[in-house]
């Protein structure tokens, strides 16, 4: 064949299939008796031991296009093929070619014009470190070629073939495809990806702008997701049609993939199997896409109790969010309050070098003793937190009552005058409002209250009256001592200066 290849010039056509060089697995009967000691069966990497040594020249006649050698059995091992004069071929199949060594095969790139090439039934791992560049290649069928095993060595078959338009990768036992097998294929149209093990449409589909045919029959694949749902009306949009062919996958129609299923019936790319596709139903019946559409309302009215349920909850969480806190702030309003004013207040005075030794001083008659002591001051220190100075336990015996009282009200924040009907009695009640005069009139005390206790307010003493506009009154009993609304008038008016 070797020395009349160049003599057969007008050659186009050669093929040389279905041709059993020798047969597999052959049973021969016994007519040698041998110990058994004396075979052994070749491992597999001791094939390739028997091929011819060095690189053997093929020159190619010089119109050849088309080179068909399939279903040969028992090829013998060559180690190099050096391909000579190949401009003019276009067309190589070499699909289920027995061999368990693949030659390297060497050819001029400049000559490399081939266009289809057919490697199905040749397991890739015999020359996927050897592959040459195919820069003119659109067609590459690799059906039945463990191209998972290229997957799981991290090899890309396709790096040599850059402008590839068709690319068959049926039945490969491929479970994913990684982005960087295929991302570089910008003018792939047409992908066959049939008979394998994928769960979810590759990612890296996504990424191949001119595809125009998408083989998935036969895989694993339980839904579309709507991100390709989405990219396949996208590409059925433009001027040729988008072909997706799905039929022989299991798909899923519970309520996680109505969409899906709604989409197959809204959609206007081409699709197999007249959009009717085996589908698995929730309790687990198996029916088919076509059915379910027919009977979507009533086999997914249910989905949407679920997402009721779930923004009930979220209503009643958010209600709860927001109730809480409000219901903390209005319960203990006052105190928060108090302790946003202390804070305030003491930075005003820090400023204005004010120093409290109490907050409150209190004056009051005879007929007031009782209240003070069994309502007023309670309220005060227990419930309102404040500091209070009595003169009737606050006085030390032995010191001037006059300096005790002066020097109390100047320590003091606040004022509280208790009167009753005796009030201006008591031996110092008048030298008590002079001096709240003085402080009120130096600025050092804030405030000046006068709890009417069981008296009018025209009652009041004239003294008092004299500083009438920086006094503020409230209006008491002793028989009504849960007054509530006074009793929150006058805590108001300590905590907040007006």
């Amino acid at each position: 064949m070797l020395t009349v290849s160049q003599k057969l010039s007008n050659l186009k056509i050669f093929d040389f299939s279905y041709i059993p060089l020798k047969y597999k697995s052959a049973n021969y009967l016994p007519v040698i008796d041998f110990k058994l000691n004396q075979l052994r069966f070749k491992r597999e990497d001791e094939i390739c031991s028997d091929a011819v040594i060095g690189p053997l020249d093929i020159p190619i006649p010089p119109r050849l296009e088309f080179v068909r050698i399939t279903h040969v059995l028992g090829a013998p091992p060559l180690m190099k093929l050096n391909l000579q004069n190949t401009a003019s071929l276009r067309y190589l199949d070499m699909s289920y070619y027995d061999v368990k060594c693949f030659p390297v095969v060497s050819i001029n790139e400049t000559e490399n014009n081939l266009e289809y090439l057919d490697l199905s039934g040749i397991d890739c791992k015999l020359y996927y470190k050897n592959i040459p560049f195919f820069r003119a290649l659109k067609t590459l069928i690799m059906r039945e070629a463990h191209v998972y095993r290229a997957v799981e060595e991290n090899l890309n078959l396709f790096i040599y073939s850059p402008n590839l338009v068709k690319l068959d990768l049926s039945s490969n036992n491929l479970f994913t495809i990684p982005s960087s097998f295929l991302k570089h294929l910008k003018s792939l149209a047409n992908l066959r990806l049939s008979h394998n093990y994928l769960n979810n449409i590759p990612s890296v589909i996504a990424d191949l702008r001119n595809l125009r045919f998408l083989d998935l029959t036969g895989n694993r694949i339980f839904t579309v997701f709507s991100n390709f749902t989405s990219w396949f009306d996208s590409q059925g949009t433009k001027k040729t049609t988008f072909h997706l062919q799905l039929h022989g996958n299991d798909f899923s129609c519970s309520c996680e993939h109505q969409d899906f299923i709604r989409w197959l019936n809204t959609t206007k790319i081409t699709l197999d199997n007249v959009k009717s596709y085996k589908c698995r139903l929730a309790n687990g019946s198996i029916t088919t896409t076509q059915i379910v559409l027919q009977n979507f309302h009533s086999l997914f009215s249910n989905c949407y109790a679920t997402t009721w349920l779930h923004i009930g909850i979220s209503i009643i969480i958010s209600a709860f969010i927001i109730i809480l806190p409000t219901a903390v702030i209005f319960n203990f309003r006052w105190r928060i309050i108090f302790f946003c004013y202390r804070k305030f207040r003491r930075i005003v005075e820090n400023n204005m070098n004010l120093s409290y030794e109490y907050d409150v001083f209190v004056s009051y008659g005879y007929d007031g003793y009782t209240w003070v002591q069994a309502t007023l001051i309670d309220k005060l220190e227990a419930d309102w937190s404040l500091s209070v100075c009595l003169e009737d336990r606050n006085f030390v015996g032995g010191k001037s009552i006059y300096e005790q009282i002066a020097h109390a009200i100047s320590r003091s924040r606040h004022i509280i005058f208790v009167v009753t009907s005796d009030f201006m009695s008591k031996p110092f009640a008048a030298y008590e409002i002079d001096q709240a005069k003085e402080a009120k009139s130096c600025r050092s005390l804030q405030k000046v209250i006068i709890v009417a206790l069981d008296i009018c307010i025209e009652d009041i003493p004239t003294d008092l009256r004299s500083i009438w506009s920086d006094v503020s009154v409230i209006e008491l009993s002793q028989n009504n001592s849960d007054d509530q609304l006074s009793l929150d008038n006058l805590r108001t008016r300590l905590l907040l200066n007006f």
